[in-house]
C-alpha cells in the first residue's frame, strides 16, 4: 500500500492512495504545554446496496473510525492506545540497538510477531525483527530541481498489510521521536 501524506508532519496529516482516496487521518489534538494526542482514524468503506433504486449522497461521503491514539509527552511517559489496549510507551516498545542516532524500537504486533522500527537520520523503516524483512518504509517530503516537490510517503508492503492500522499508529509516535531528536541535534550541534 503506497500512501502519500498531505503534510510533512505525519502526526497531523491525511494518508492517501495515489488516486487521492484518504485511507487514514491523523490529527494532532495537542496543546503547547501539555501532552499531544495523535488520533488515528481509518476510512470505513461505504455500505452501498447495488440493487437499490437510488443511492443516497451520504453513501459517497467518507466516514472514519478511530483505530488508535498516541499521547505524546515531552516529559514523562507517553502512552499508546490501539483497539481496547492502552499502555505506556515503555511497556509497548522495547529499545533495540542504537544504529545512527536513536535506538531501534521493537514491538509485538497483533499477529504475535516482533517488529522493529529503525530510526534513521531522515527516514524510518519497519522490519520483521527475526528475519529483517522490510515491512514499511517512510520517506519524508523532499524538493528536487528536476522533479519539483515530492510529498512524504509511507509504503506498507505485503508483509505488513494485515497490521496496517498498527503500523500507522506506531509510525506517528516513531516519526515524532525521530523529528524531536533531529531538532535537538540541530540545536545542540550533533546527532
Amino acid at each position: 500500500m503506497h500512501l502519500y501524506l498531505s503534510t510533512s508532519t505525519p502526526w497531523n496529516a491525511n494518508y492517501c492512495l495515489p488516486e487521492g482516496q484518504v485511507i487514514y487521518k491523523v490529527q494532532d489534538a495537542g496543546s503547547t504545554f501539555g501532552p499531544r494526542h495523535f488520533k488515528v482514524s481509518r476510512v470505513v468503506p461505504p455500505a452501498i446496496d447495488p440493487f437499490a433504486d437510488e443511492i443516497e449522497d451520504a453513501a459517497f461521503q467518507d466516514t472514519f473510525e478511530r483505530v488508535g491514539e498516541v499521547e505524546y509527552r515531552h516529559f514523562g511517559t507517553s502512552r499508546v492506545k490501539f483497539g481496547e489496549k492502552e499502555e505506556s510507551i515503555n511497556t509497548f516498545f522495547k529499545k533495540g540497538e542504537k544504529a545512527n542516532f536513536l535506538k531501534d524500537r521493537i514491538f509485538v504486533g497483533s499477529d504475535g510477531r516482533e517488529y522493529k522500527w529503525k530510526l534513521n537520520k531522515k527516514d524510518c523503516e519497519l522490519f520483521l525483527n527475526d528475519t529483517n524483512t522490510l515491512v514499511a518504509l517512510y520517506r519524508p517530503r523532499k524538493t528536487s530541481y528536476a522533479t519539483g516537490p515530492q510529498p512524504a510517503t509511507l509504503d506498507i508492503f505485503q508483509q505488513g498489510c494485515h497490521i496496517a492500522d498498527l503500523i500507522v499508529v506506531t509510525f506517528t509516535y516513531i516519526e515524532r521521536v525521530r523529528y524531536e531528536a533531529e531538532r535537538a541535534a540541530k540545536r545542540g550541534g550533533g546527532m
